[in-house]
């Protein structure tokens, strides 16, 4: 109950019973502690399953990415974690020792077998078994890196306060020219064929990652937090304006209520929509 929610994403178990579990990331009151919780769709109740000395927020639980036959989950700590899927026990989560421990892990994504690991204010981290990490020092190793998003073969990086950069072998890299410079990406999304980018300069579409198409509409003067695709929807999560939707991802409807609340995390779970 004392709980900030901080993310929601569902991963796939291995277990004898083989369902789907539901995983929340939040902090408390404080900001100095965090939890992963797990839910069971034959369960009936959450389970605090916090590695021990997972001491920081886990906000990153979205689209997670999974390699090597464990799921990857970075925390505000810079401690890299892997849900193992034996069972539901805490025991079966392990913490990735080879990653530094003093950097926060802010995006995951897996591309061309890869694990790519985006920090804050240290570049991008590689790994190809989710167990060892080395720096891309091909990337700004200085860059905060917000969000990872594959398209259209295209490896998207958004960056805070460096626009966006895309690469299409993992050692070239390239910013994005026609896209604002000096922005910072808040959300990547691939729907309808298209690439939607959420950022401080705007919202905008791509059909090849390079160049963008803003909406102009009033209704994204207020910053995107979240992007998400249920049922064949774009769902858009709005810094205090509620939700928005579209079909087709041209147009779009005015913010569902309750519009007085900032929503960070959107998330889908057994044909549910989580906010």
């Amino acid at each position: 109950v004392n709980s900030r929610l901080k993310t929601v994403t569902t991963m796939p178990e291995s277990a004898s019973d083989g369902a789907v579990r539901l995983y929340v990331g939040a902090s408390d009151q404080t900001y100095i502690k965090g939890h992963v919780y797990q839910y069971s769709q034959s369960g009936s109740e959450w389970i605090d399953i916090t590695p021990a000395g997972g001491s920081s927020d886990y906000e990153q639980l979205q689209n997670l990415p999974s390699i090597n036959g464990k799921v990857l989950v970075g925390n505000a700590d810079g401690k890299t974690y892997s849900l193992v899927n034996r069972n539901e026990l805490p025991e079966d989560i392990e913490q990735s020792t080879s990653f530094p421990t003093i950097y926060t892990i802010k995006a995951l994504c897996v591309f061309n077998n890869t694990l790519y690991v985006g920090t804050d204010g240290h570049g991008i981290y590689t790994s190809t078994d989710g167990s060892t990490f080395s720096q891309n020092t091909s990337f700004p190793t200085s860059y905060t890196v917000q969000v990872l998003a594959v398209f259209n073969n295209i490896l998207c990086i958004g960056t805070y306060k460096h626009s966006l950069y895309t690469t299409t072998d993992g050692s070239t890299f390239t910013q994005t020219a026609s896209f604002y410079s000096g922005s910072s990406i808040a959300a990547l999304c691939v729907f309808n064929n298209k690439l939607y980018l959420a950022s401080d300069a705007g919202f905008f579409s791509s059909t090849n990652g390079s160049a963008f198409v803003p909406y102009t509409s009033s209704l994204f003067q207020i910053t995107i937090s979240s992007l998400v695709v249920f049922k064949n929807t774009l769902y858009l999560a709005f810094n205090g304006g509620g939700l928005s939707t579209s079909t087709d991802g041209i147009t779009f409807t005015s913010p569902i209520h309750p519009t007085w609340h900032t929503i960070k995390p959107l998330g889908v779970y057994n044909d549910i929509l989580y906010a």
